[in-house]
């Protein structure tokens, strides 16, 4: 099957943020099908435009997978020009510039990391008469709904919008593991629904990777540095824990890029927090060496009511492949963490109970501190192997194929 995949931030591998659709089109690429990823020539992890070597609106096939590069313009921060990013780049994947020239596709997947892209998606899939597939990454708009009232004309605009395509959807692929009920809610058809959350995929882990723990015990977090990351909480404890007996012992490593970044930098300096170390980001290629050097993960978002149906970022399954225990700090039922006793769990937004917690692991024999990483490694191989999820596509895909799905 030939298959156009659309993500605004998909990345190939050789970049830091999402490489989820990569990893799946080198699969679904060893099953026989032809992928075409379209994405954003900007990246929003590290505000910088994508080095190309070919033209807009031309193929770029430096990588494994084919890359379609959609012109946006650059952004910081929740502002208009964000707005304006996520338009322009749902506008221009309709002209046919981008997509007259290339081989038709049987089948489309649209992911909405925004509802806009998505929508575009299941446009194209009526230009050309194909099955449209619905990756549901969060809940748009409720995700909204902390920040504006639910009569805002924009809240309204995309609750239509994510209701069609729930509508025209022949599948809703979900990375939530506890959506069901809520689509079903919706009154979308329970066949409809299938998770397949993010992954890993141990062709990337390093061969000969080692330990590289340093001299200092290293808490680490590796990820996005924006305001539901709720990585202020991690000053916090640095400041809690400096002046104590363990405080000259430890460092709390932030990896990553985002809008907050500039201004938590900012404010190590300024209230002279000196056990916070902040890195730039690294690409998945390289990101398992750097996670090497930690001792424990941190996992914390902001309290927020979206994550009652689950969370699936890609960090925390990178986190439990390497063996460490984790500090899980998200108000979520889905906590794998807990579930398999691979760290410990706190509230989030907790200074004290992540002090607490730091100090905890510290002092926690390392071989009891292997053990939970084990578990935790044990788990990950077990439900979030790249071959195992992808073999799930590959089902939807093959029952498209034999017309076995139809949209309602």
């Amino acid at each position: 099957m030939r298959i156009w995949i659309i993500n605004h931030y998909a990345l190939p591998y050789d970049n830091a943020g999402g490489t989820r659709h990569a990893n799946f089109a080198k699969q679904l690429i060893k099953y026989g099908h032809e992928i075409t990823i379209f994405a954003a020539n900007y990246n929003h992890f590290a505000h910088s435009y994508i080095q190309t070597n070919t033209v807009l609106g031309e193929i770029d096939s430096r990588y494994q997978i084919p890359f379609m590069w959609i012109p946006t313009g650059s952004y910081r921060g929740n502002t208009l020009a964000r707005l304006w990013n996520m338009l322009s780049f749902s506008i221009r994947l309709l002209q046919k510039k981008y997509t007259a020239h290339l081989p038709p596709p049987d089948v489309i997947l649209g992911s909405s990391p925004h509802l806009f892209a998505a929508f575009s998606a299941s446009i194209l899939a009526k230009r050309f008469n194909v099955p449209f597939l619905l990756e549901v990454r969060d809940i748009w708009p409720d995700s909204l709904a902390e920040h504006f009232s639910k009569y805002h004309p924009l809240f309204y605009l995309m609750k239509k919008i994510e209701c069609k395509l729930y509508k025209d959807a022949h599948q809703i692929i979900s990375l939530l593991p506890g959506i069901k009920d809520y689509l079903i809610h919706l009154s979308v058809a329970e066949e409809k629904i299938v998770w397949i959350p993010n992954t890993i995929d141990p062709d990337l882990y390093p061969s000969s990777i080692c330990d590289q723990q340093s001299k200092k015990f290293t808490i680490m977090y590796a990820g996005a540095h924006g305001i539901l990351n709720d990585l202020d909480i991690c000053l916090d404890a640095a400041k809690l824990l400096q002046n104590t007996e363990i405080g000259e012992k430890i460092r709390i490593c932030l990896i990553g890029n985002g809008p907050e970044k500039k201004r938590l930098i900012e404010r190590t300096i300024k209230e002279k927090i000196q056990i916070i170390q902040f890195l730039d980001p690294v690409p998945k290629t390289k990101i398992y060496t750097i996670l090497s050097q930690a001792d424990v993960f941190l996992m914390p978002l902001k309290h927020s009511t979206i994550y009652r149906f689950g969370i699936s970022p890609n960090k925390l399954f990178d986190y439990l492949l390497m063996s460490r225990p984790i500090i899980f700090a998200v108000n979520t039922s889905f906590n794998p963490v807990e579930l398999n006793n691979a760290g410990i769990t706190i509230p989030p937004s907790n200074s004290r109970a992540l002090a607490d917690a730091i100090s905890q692991l510290f002092s926690t024999p390392e071989n009891v501190r292997k053990m939970m990483g084990e578990r935790g490694k044990e788990y990950v191989y077990s439900h979030h192997h790249i071959e195992r999820m992808c073999k799930k596509l590959e089902t939807i895909l093959r029952a498209i194929q034999n017309k076995e799905l139809t949209a309602t």
